[in-house]
């Protein structure tokens, strides 16, 4: 059980690292939105790149940082029930929501894996104006399904021993 500990612990950690490391692109965001912002308006000069941009980095820091939000429980939940139930009630629900969790980051990692390397093999770009590439930004989708995987893998197996055991994993 120690090591099983200590791999669940640095799980933990890499999500936290990464979700604290993304959370500066956000600063990236506010950048191109203001740049957009102040050319259109400012200088009646919109810039043609900068909503396709915001929309990409939008995009990509909501999926990478969803195993940090998982990891620290951030998510907005709905606790009409949930919030009666017994902490080992908790974490038998948590285990078999957990479980259904787990079939969708599967198909998600599968289906994103196919959807990135498709776009990797025809290189494509955006049917914008400005057209940039696009692949980089697909693959996102399998990264972050895979660290939501690692994450929703831990939290699965603390719930579960949490649910037979009725303490939590030391």
């Amino acid at each position: 059980m120690k090591i099983l500990g200590h791999i669940l612990g640095f799980t933990d950690r890499v999500n936290v690292w990464s979700g604290e490391i993304l959370s500066y692109g956000l600063f990236a965001l506010i950048g191109v939105v203001v740049t957009g912002v102040i050319a259109r308006y400012a200088f009646n000069s919109p810039l043609m790149w900068t909503y396709e941009m915001s929309l990409f980095l939008f995009g990509g820091l909501g999926f990478l940082v969803g195993a940090a939000v998982l990891q620290t429980g951030a998510h907005i939940k709905v606790d009409i029930l949930y919030s009666r139930l017994s902490p080992r009630g908790k974490a038998t629900a948590d285990t078999i929501t957990g479980l259904v969790f787990l079939y969708f980051i599967i198909v998600l990692l599968w289906q994103g894996t196919e959807f990135a390397l498709h776009s990797i093999a025809i290189r494509e770009h955006s049917g914008s104006i400005w057209g940039p590439v696009v692949y980089p930004f697909k693959t996102v989708i399998p990264v972050a399904a895979f660290l939501m995987l690692i994450t929703g893998l831990a939290k699965f197996i603390r719930d579960l021993l949490f649910a037979i055991r009725g303490k939590a994993l030391s």
